[in-house]
């Protein structure tokens, strides 16, 4: 079994469900499973976006804030301020850097609700 052409440890394979550990180097893409040299079709697996962390949690308008962590995809999404649109400086799959919007007076920011998709 392979997670986007990365091998994956199976902790359990009967007539049933298969059972395996997710690589470390999984990416978003398929997942494989190869029985006898013959490979299935691909199924779609989507890594969890995680926030690592924030270089201010608090800011004003015209401030920017990069957000660091992992699988934030690499077309640009949307990023909100107290419910507010911010404009993004930069976006990759690691790090995110969003404009406090001017419409937002004082941000303090939330580390579960600032990224949408």
């Amino acid at each position: 079994m392979t997670f986007n052409g990365a091998p994956a440890s199976i902790t359990s394979w009967y007539s049933g469900p298969i059972v395996a550990v997710v690589p470390a180097n999984a990416s978003t893409r398929n997942v494989v499973v190869t029985v006898a040299g013959v490979a299935s079709n691909g199924v779609a697996f989507t890594m969890p976006r995680v926030i690592a962390g924030l270089s201010a949690n608090t800011g004003l308008p015209g401030a920017s804030v990069t957000i660091s962590g992992s699988n934030f995809g690499n077309s640009t999404g949307m990023v909100t301020f107290n419910g507010q649109s911010a404009t993004i400086s930069s976006w990759s799959n690691t790090s995110i850097v969003a404009v406090v919007p001017s419409s937002v007076s004082v941000v303090v920011v939330p580390w579960d609700t600032c990224l949408s998709w």
